[in-house]
């Protein structure tokens, strides 16, 4: 059972018996306020069974976690039972965990500053097999062996050389498994691989067993994601990734977090990409500021599609493999304050979209109440707020 800050939260009366329980978790993760060390607290399965005095369950396929959100539709749920509201009070801490980003910044004097200091720790580690994986602020992974908290391995792709990231600084929230493919069709096997984005807005594949970058992917093993963005973008303090990638029907699915700030008028693109999980080459893009011969392109006045931007999806991408969708929580495009005194969409762009993770089109997209009222409460110069929609993958 991991817990983390995103795991435990404050809820003004709680039942008495979870009260109990969880008062020592609490100041666990009130401890990593105000602080710069970055600590991952587990309790191990194994170690909560001897102290609980119940039997060590063998290994199941239900105790994985391969996926930030548990699966790829989001839904946080776990089967397992072993503890619950009648023995979590007796739970102890099994291990701690020190992020490598403390030994990076206690030997990089750039990294004590207090613009360059790493921020909270906001990775949820996934679990495959005998081992976690779990990214860090500074664009780091490392293996776990989830018994002990003893660190496998550590890659280290120095991703903070390029200085801050943009909105929120030194955040990740964690990577993304994909189990490979077998052979067949003339084609050999691919072994498993590691996908994240990075600080620094690249796309990396790690070999999940020897934390080296695949060679055979990209350049290296990575793939710049500033480029084929219809027009040059700025790389510091503009375009990163913080949020785990999605990996749908063999597609790697990124989106990317974009400077908020009102005062960029070219503010760069929020276009989801889909990428081969091999070589990483580019498959598809998904416009989220739709180009000519687009559905609602014509909403863009006074050709305000040229050069708006934003429209990005910065947090966690949903999937449904067996229909082959992905579904796109998009944020707002730049701020009409920002724009060249043109008119931007009536149309509503931070939308949840859905979408082929194949090819990328959408097949529809679902808009809030909001999206849906009068034209006279939205100004033409001013988009209208969030909706949702989504891309079919294959």
């Amino acid at each position: 059972m991991l817990v983390g800050r995103n795991w435990v939260r404050r809820r003004p009366r709680r039942h008495p018996a979870r009260r109990a329980g969880l008062r020592d978790l609490r100041r666990v993760r009130d401890g990593w306020r105000g602080r710069t060390s970055r600590t991952l607290c587990v309790v191990a399965g194994s170690a909560v069974a001897l102290w609980l005095g119940v039997p060590v369950p063998s290994p199941a396929q239900d105790s994985e976690w391969p996926v930030t959100t548990g699966d790829k539709g989001g839904q946080r749920y776990s089967p397992l039972d072993q503890i619950d509201a009648d023995n979590a009070g007796d739970l102890e801490i099994a291990w701690r965990w020190s992020s490598p980003d403390n030994v990076r910044v206690a030997e990089d004097r750039r990294l004590r500053s207090r613009r360059m200091q790493p921020g909270g720790h906001q990775v949820t580690p996934i679990k495959v097999g005998d081992r976690l994986y779990a990214t860090t602020g500074l664009s780091q992974i490392a293996a776990l062996d989830p018994a002990t908290g003893e660190t496998e391995w550590v890659y280290d792709p120095e991703a903070y050389d390029a200085g801050r990231p943009t909105n929120l600084g030194f955040v990740h929230r964690g990577a993304s498994y994909w189990p490979g493919r077998p052979a067949g069709d003339g084609a050999g096997a691919v072994p498993a691989r590691l996908f994240y984005g990075t600080g620094d807005a690249r796309l990396l594949a790690v070999d999940p067993f020897t934390g080296e970058p695949v060679g055979s992917f990209g350049d290296g093993g990575a793939v710049d994601l500033t480029e084929g963005l219809r027009r040059e973008v700025r790389r510091r303090r503009a375009y990163a990734v913080s949020s785990p990638v999605m990996v749908c029907r063999d597609t790697v699915i990124v989106g990317a977090s974009i400077s908020d700030a009102p005062n960029h008028p070219d503010a760069p693109p929020g276009d989801i990409r889909g990428f081969d999980p091999v070589t990483g080459e580019l498959r598809w893009t998904f416009h989220s500021i739709p180009q000519p011969g687009e559905f609602g392109h014509e909403t863009w006045e006074n050709d305000s599609w040229r050069y708006t931007g934003n429209a990005n999806v910065w947090t966690l991408i949903t999937a449904d493999e067996d229909l082959g969708l992905v579904y796109l929580p998009f944020g707002t495009p730049t701020r009409s304050s920002a724009s060249r005194a043109s008119s931007t969409s009536s149309m509503p762009t931070a939308a949840s979209r859905c979408g082929r993770s194949s090819t990328g089109r959408c097949p529809g997209a679902l808009f809030p109440a909001s999206a849906r009222r009068r034209p006279s409460r939205f100004p033409p110069s001013r988009p209208r707020t969030s909706a949702r929609a989504c891309t079919r993958v294959s």
